[in-house]
């Protein structure tokens, strides 16, 4: 399940370290994947995900300047983070830099994809090296499978 605060950031700006999953693929064929250019292997490993309830406060006072932000709304707005866990990934390969405009406007023009999200509104000239922002979940989806790549999970990301 994907958390408010995953998918705003998925939806406000598509950050897109894309990933190839090296254990998956060496289970299934017996190789590890071959990176991109430009990706990074991320060791398998075990880390704590998520919040305590005892955490909110701690959050609220953060937040102060946020208009409402209380404990209740602390609650709705990180209550899907709680409790705190251990998460077991596999090794990763992730991209080192973010997708950019350019690189997103070489895949719309490439397959003719009409995107969701008003990306070119933030994608002026001068801007073509910047991350591409302004894209939805469908629209970040569909440039990865594009690039032969996958969206990373909550916990990878």
């Amino acid at each position: 399940m994907f958390t408010k605060s995953f998918v705003f950031g998925l939806i406000f700006c598509l950050a897109a370290p894309f990933i190839l999953s090296a254990n998956r693929a060496l289970a299934q064929t017996g190789a590890a994947p071959q990176p991109s250019e430009g990706m990074v292997l991320i060791p398998a490993q075990t880390f704590q995900m998520g919040i305590d309830q005892s955490d909110l406060p701690a959050l609220v006072r953060m937040g102060h300047k946020v208009p409402h932000m209380d404990s209740l709304n602390a609650l709705w707005w990180f209550g899907d983070e709680i409790p705190r866990h251990p998460v077991t990934l596999d090794s990763f390969y992730i991209d080192r830099y973010e997708v950019t405009n350019a690189q997103f406007a070489l895949f719309v023009r490439a397959t003719g994809y009409k995107a969701q999200g008003n990306w070119q509104k933030y994608a002026k000239k001068g801007r073509e090296n910047h991350p591409v922002v302004n894209v939805t979940w469908n629209d970040a989806q569909a440039y990865a499978r594009f690039a032969g790549k996958r969206l990373p999970t909550e916990a990878e990301w």
